[in-house]
This record gives C-alpha cells, structure tokens and sequence, in this order.
C-alpha cells in the first residue's frame, strides 16, 4: 500500500545517507540492503546477508529487514525489525576467544559426526552497546542476536553473533533482591544468583550466540532449508539446540584454558547458570495468563529443556514449601550429562529435518 511504501523510501533514504560514513565494506552492505527493501527480492536477501556477514571493520552496525519468523504461527513471514549499535572493544576481547576457537567446540560437540561442521567458516563475535531498537526489536529487547537465519549462507559464508552488553547490565540492575529470593531454593543459591547471575547468564548468552546458532550442518543429501522441513517447530527447537550448546559449553574447562572465565570461579558461574536456568521455567510462566497456550518460542525452548531434564535425569527436582513450587538442581554433573544427550537428539531432529520428532518433543515437554 501507499504508507508502505512511504515507510520504505523513508529507510532507503536514511541507509543512503549513511553511506559516505561507512567503511567500504559496510557500505557494501548498506548498498545491498537498500537493493532487497528496492526489490524485496529473496536472492537480494542472499546477497544482503552474505555481505553483511564480510563487513567486519565497522564500529558501528545494523540490524535491518524483515528477519524473524517468532511472530508468524507457520514460522515462515518474517516481522520488520531495525537496531543500530556499536561495537564495545573492552567486552568483545572475551566473545572474540569464543569465535576464534569455534572449531574446537565444533569438534567435541556431543552429537554425531556427521552433523557437525568439519569447517567452521566466519564466525564474528562483537559484544555491543545499542543505541535504538524498533519494530519487531524493541522495546521488547533481545540480549542476543545471531544472523542470518539463511543455513545456506551460514555454512558457506558464515555468521554474525553480537551481545547487547547494555542490555544485558540493564537488566541486572534492575532485578531486586526480593525477586531473587522469592524463586530461590535457599540462602546459597540466592547469593551465587545475586554474585554470579550476571556473569553466568551473559557467558551462557554468548556461547549460545557464537558457538550453539553457529554451529552444526544438515545431513548429507538434504538440500531444503531447516525452516522449510520443520515448520512452525523450527525457531523453537533452534533455541534449544543453542540453548543446549550454551549449557554444555559453560562448563567446559576449556573456558578457563581461554582466559574467559577464572579457575576459582568456575564452578560456581556454571552452578549459577544451571539454576538459573532451571528456575526460568517457573519464573517466565508469570508473563501468561493461566490456561494459556505457550507460543513464543524462547519460553518454549525453556519449558522444553527443564521438564525434559526432570523427565529424562535426576539432575532436577521439584519442591514445594508454603504452597510455593520450587526447581531445584540436585547434580551439576547429571544436568550436563542429560544436556549432552538431549542435544544430540536435537541435532538430528534439525539436521535431518525431522518434523514429527520436533512436533512430538514439544508436545510432550
């Protein structure tokens, strides 16, 4: 319609704008931006993408395009969204050792062989300050991101994953203590959550940006896209699989080989997340009215993973007291151990494009 097409020459205007400022190879990008909203063409999509997965010297980025499917119940119309953000050197030194080492998480990736990438291509990782979000990105904010969705350009071209640092330290400060204690078990999980919580949920946010999005292949002779194959189960179950690779990798020694996290400290960040993450399918339940259906597909990832893990392992337990219900973590070690055999399950269903296991997984969990 008419306003619509006001709305695009107004962004095209802006992007054109931007290009003087931008590095060549951003430039590159904008310009191919500005030719898929022209054509709204699915192959200048492709050449969008792969362009802006190359432009890797900016300072400053963006995110623009109608790119996830989360709002679309077939998981296939893609919502409007645009962010504009640049780069925080301090915090990216850290997610930079994740992205430069993503062959070596590759290869001991708990599933089988064949799904995994023998070699990983373009993995850029930046930690990010945002500066605005709109559209199907704000104001209801992400605190991670990795694109683009397009499996073909990831395993050919490779990957952007960034983490919204602001994001993330916003959050954290505002979170109170009463909150924290009402979903926590005891004193000692309220302290790791309040000491480590922030420093936990923001590792676990960039390992599944850079190493769990990014990872894995399709099995051989499957040419269709994921999204094609496993319908509206797809976006869900591409958040348990990263969800998954962050809960696996967090605990990998590894970490402390890299410089990431400190030897001391370990234990109780990966504690720390474990809990927290357990904890997050109560706590989320309190953004829907009871007797709904839940259709995000991040809380359904997480409903997926905790009550699987309850099923599957003794790694979890419920409790309640004072007619309160609690999750609580009894084992660190079993939890890793169920996430390792959940997450090969998980690969398959993706890289075998196996609808009626993804279907069947969340129906049941």
């Amino acid at each position: 319609g008419g306003r619509y097409d006001v709305q695009i020459r107004a962004i095209i205007g802006h992007l054109e704008a931007a290009l003087p400022y931008a590095t060549p190879s951003f430039a590159a990008a904008l310009g191919a931006l500005i030719q898929w909203y022209r054509t709204g063409e699915d192959s200048d999509r492709t050449a969008f993408d792969i362009a802006w997965v190359q432009s890797t010297d900016s300072p400053v980025d963006t995110m623009s395009g109608f790119i996830e499917v989360y709002m679309d119940a077939r998981g296939i119309k893609g919502a409007w969204e645009s962010m504009v953000y640049y780069v925080n050197p301090e915090k990216t030194a850290r997610i930079r050792a994740l992205a430069e080492n993503a062959q070596w998480f590759e290869d001991r990736m708990p599933i089988a062989p064949a799904f995994r990438k023998p070699m990983v291509l373009g993995v850029t990782a930046t930690a990010i300050e945002v500066v605005i979000e709109t559209g199907d990105a704000g104001p209801i904010t992400p605190i991670g991101v990795n694109l683009p969705n397009d499996q073909r350009v990831r395993e050919l071209y490779g990957s952007k994953s960034v983490t919204l640092s602001n994001v993330t330290e916003a959050y954290e400060f505002s979170t109170t203590d009463e909150y924290r204690r009402e979903f926590t078990w005891n004193d000692e999980e309220f302290d790791r959550a309040k000491r480590w919580g922030a420093t936990a949920g923001e590792l676990a946010t960039e390992i599944h940006e850079v190493l769990g999005h990014g990872s894995g292949r399709m099995a051989a002779g499957i040419a269709a896209q994921p999204q094609e194959l496993l319908k509206e189960q797809y976006s869900a179950l591409e958040e348990t699989r990263a969800d998954l690779v962050a809960l696996y990798f967090c605990a990998d020694p590894k970490l402390v080989e890299l410089g990431i996290v400190a030897a001391d400290d370990h234990a109780d960040i990966v504690r720390a997340e474990y809990e927290a993450f357990a904890r997050t399918a109560l706590v989320q339940l309190r953004r829907v009215r009871e007797g709904s259906q839940l259709e995000e597909d991040h809380m359904r990832n997480r409903q997926a993973i905790v009550h699987w893990l309850l099923a599957n392992t003794r790694a979890l337990s419920v409790r309640v007291r004072e007619a309160k219900t609690y999750y609580v973590l009894e084992s660190v070690t079993r939890l890793r151990e169920g996430v390792a055999e959940m997450l090969a399950e998980v690969q398959r269903i993706k890289s075998e494009g196996d609808y009626v296991a993804a279907r069947a997984l969340f129906e049941t969990y």
